[in-house]
């Protein structure tokens, strides 16, 4: 879950708006979050209050985290920032799921990824590779055992398999993936969305984690929503399901009305609650 998108407060603490927004958030689900999830850029410290609010509130932070240029993290020139994030993290000593550079095979617009300004990765697999088994490698050095990683490719951006990091170098295998028709569309249910990254994916034992998903406007959202409840038992692999519950660039996902009443089912289940 990402109430209200994660970004920066105005205080400029990643992921503050979203720990001050998650009391009523739950109170209107009835139900902890599991996963909360915010964005932050590749240099900054880590936001200990932040992740030690999401903490105490019962769920598992997510931190998407920017990317950088990969020719450089693979050199070492970004060493130094890496191993201090690593060792931050290793400290704070909860399980945290950490998503560097997601959407790696989706080209840039004006310059900038997904994931930030400045990145290199698209259309150069092999540099994205290296840089991301870089960075897990540092991370084992610090012994940052409690941290996940999460790698995660859009749907829409080509050959995702161009920039596995392999098995030993991931934890959750993810994708982001949004059901993009508006209300009284043809909808697609979430066993067509899903069936072509479980096929691909499933075989490598890994748990697998939709990391960004959401539909536009209420009634799309229930619908959407009650396909996931009604169909993830064909697909035991995914274990977690991350709603994007703020405004895009492609619209307003944010859940309202009976798209938030169906996401509280959802949380409620016993499937997703046990």
């Amino acid at each position: 879950m990402n109430p209200r998108h994660g970004g920066l407060s105005e205080k400029g603490v990643p992921g503050s708006n979203v720990t001050s927004q998650l009391p009523g958030f739950e109170k209107a689900v009835g139900h902890p979050v599991g996963i909360l999830h915010f964005y932050m850029p590749f240099a900054d410290p880590l936001p200990v209050a932040t992740l030690t609010a999401v903490e105490k509130a019962g769920s598992i932070p997510m931190i998407s985290w920017g990317c950088t240029n990969v020719a450089a993290v693979s050199a070492g020139r970004d060493d130094t920032t890496i191993t201090r994030f690593a060792t931050e993290l290793r400290s704070f000593g909860k399980p945290v799921l950490l998503r560097w550079y997601w959407e790696m095979n989706q080209s840039t617009v004006g310059g900038r990824t997904p994931a930030g300004s400045g990145c290199d990765g698209y259309n150069n697999g092999s540099g994205y590779i290296a840089a991301w088994r870089h960075i897990y490698e540092l991370f084992q050095a610090a012994h940052a055992s409690n941290v996940a990683f999460v790698w995660c490719p859009g749907y829409s951006g080509g050959n995702q398999a161009a920039y596995y990091p392999g098995d030993q170098y991931v934890t959750w295998i993810a994708e982001d993936r949004y059901e993009r028709t508006k209300n009284g569309g043809p909808l697609l249910d979430f066993s067509v969305m899903i069936s072509d990254f479980y096929q691909q994916w499933s075989s490598h034992a890994k748990p697998l984690m939709i990391a960004e998903t959401g539909a536009l406007g209420a009634s799309d959202q229930q619908r959407y929503l009650a396909s996931i409840l009604a169909q993830a038992r064909q697909f035991p692999d995914v274990k977690a399901v991350v709603w994007f519950d703020s405004t895009g660039p492609y619209g307003n996902w944010a859940l309202q009305g009976q798209g938030l009443s169906e996401f509280a089912t959802l949380a409620r289940s016993a499937y997703f609650s046990g």
